[in-house]
């Protein structure tokens, strides 16, 4: 059934198919002392067409904790 302005179309589909890469840095973050516990965290970058690295955002559990 079609509504009041809507019209019968032929439709194809199509398929836009895009290949991201993202890159996952892991680093070690802290002094290791107890004001600043050493911790790892995950660093993710996004490549683009021409090669080239885009910081896109961190996962750090402290920053985590402290959201909660």
């Amino acid at each position: 059934m079609v509504g009041k302005n809507v019209e019968n179309r032929k439709c194809e589909r199509v398929d836009n198919v895009e290949e991201r890469t993202l890159l996952v840095v892991t680093v070690l973050r802290g002094k290791g002392t107890k004001e600043d516990v050493c911790r790892l965290v995950e660093l993710y970058y996004e490549k683009d067409r021409e090669g080239n690295y885009h910081f896109l955002f961190d996962k750090d559990p402290r920053k985590e904790k402290e959201q909660i």
